[in-house]
């Protein structure tokens, strides 16, 4: 009889030493390297976090995943373990989304927890195409010489080197973008949100901008001669800067647009 106290004593104190590590293991981390062709396409999906990308010249692209807690209760250190992390490769294309439909099956959302933060860290190709679709992230992209699309609610984005087509919207987001050389074609919307675009000073383009009349446009490049039509508040600007070139596509309603020419 007392030897089994024992065993149950023992059983009960490995059970809770068991209990506390699992509710102290507030990250989780994930490592992949894919095949992917130079002239591919990567997509993320997800929530919040962050997403940091760099590029290179190899053909393949490498993922490390950060999974982290979103406070301190039991139940956002479990739903750590509940968030999965998607990801479909093929030679021409890879798919990567944070999933939390574990956590919503459980009803670990809302007022029950906190969704995790997820933490993307991405080296791809230069001269694959990125697109992105977030809520809430910080995102940081440098040198992507490929299209670009990326769609936020009310996340950030500080994008350096680009060289490829834009296409951008958000809601409330704070945006800088800084453009290498500007040779694709780009349309930026934003309700009321901040963005800041970076142009070399004598690059040439189309402006066609829609500002409404509790947003704002600043340029350090002449727009002047190119103000038409709209009603007295709204302002629109359309017309050649430096000669003419890809077309720069604004829309906000009540944000805020500046554009900025950048020596190189």
């Amino acid at each position: 009889m007392m030897r089994a106290r024992q065993f149950a004593v023992i059983a009960a104190l490995v059970g809770c030493v068991g209990a506390a590590l699992a509710q102290s293991e507030t990250t989780r981390e994930l490592h992949k390297v894919y095949p992917l062709a130079k002239d591919g396409r990567v997509k993320i999906d997800t929530y919040k976090g962050s997403i940091t990308v760099t590029t290179w010249d190899k053909a393949e692209a490498e993922v490390h995943v950060r999974i982290e807690a979103d406070g301190s209760r039991q139940r956002d250190e479990q739903n750590v373990a509940l968030t999965e992390i998607e990801m479909r490769s093929s030679a021409k294309e890879l798919r990567i989304e944070s999933d939390y439909r574990k956590i919503r099956s459980r009803g670990s959302f809302g007022d029950d927890g906190n969704l995790p933060l997820v933490h993307y860290t991405l080296t791809m190709p230069a001269t694959a195409e990125l697109e992105i679709e977030d809520y809430k992230s910080a995102s940081s992209i440098r040198e992507l010489k490929a299209d670009l699309r990326f769609e936020t609610y009310k996340g950030t984005l500080d994008a350096e080197g680009l060289a490829g087509a834009v296409k951008l919207e958000t809601y409330k987001g704070d945006i800088d973008v800084a453009f290498a050389t500007l040779q694709g074609d780009c349309r930026m919307e934003t309700y009321k949100g901040t963005i800041r675009i970076r142009i070399p000073k004598g690059a040439g383009f189309e402006i066609n901008a829609e500002i409404g009349r509790r947003a704002d446009l600043e340029s350090d490049f002449s727009l002047s001669g190119l103000r038409e039509g709209g009603n007295r508040d709204d302002k629109e600007y359309r017309g050649p800067v430096n000669g003419g070139g890809p077309e720069i596509r604004l829309e906000t309603y009540k944000g805020k647009y500046s554009l900025v020419a950048e020596e190189k």
